[in-house]
């Protein structure tokens, strides 16, 4: 079960690194940059601007909340990979400033 669930973790990762990291990144993003102003100079007379600007900025937004998705997940791992192996929400951190502060006044039940 443990080695199961180690495994499909790999699988995981390696995944996400390869298609959100390297493809989307390296491929995708390179296409949207370059290939518009080819095309349009071998159609001709065409504007891609400002449609480009956009679907670029959002296509670098993407990414870079796919670099810290993959920080997070690479966070994960190495929790998991420690020695004492434990997970643990890190989404339950103990925090004082997200306590409800009691109102002085306060009626009496």
């Amino acid at each position: 079960s443990q080695y199961a669930y180690s495994f499909m973790q790999a699988v995981f990762a390696l995944s996400w690194f390869v298609t959100r990291i390297y493809a989307f990144g390296f491929i995708v993003i390179k296409s949207t940059l370059t290939d518009p102003y080819v095309r349009a100079e071998e159609v001709g007379g065409v504007e891609i601007r400002p449609h480009t600007t956009i679907l670029n900025g959002l296509l670098i937004f993407l990414y870079i909340l796919h670099i810290y998705w993959s920080y997070l997940i690479l966070r994960i791992i190495v929790r998991a990979l420690s020695p004492d192996g434990k997970l643990d929400d890190i989404r339950e951190e103990e925090d004082a400033s997200h306590e409800i502060p009691k109102v002085a006044n306060e009626p009496k039940k």
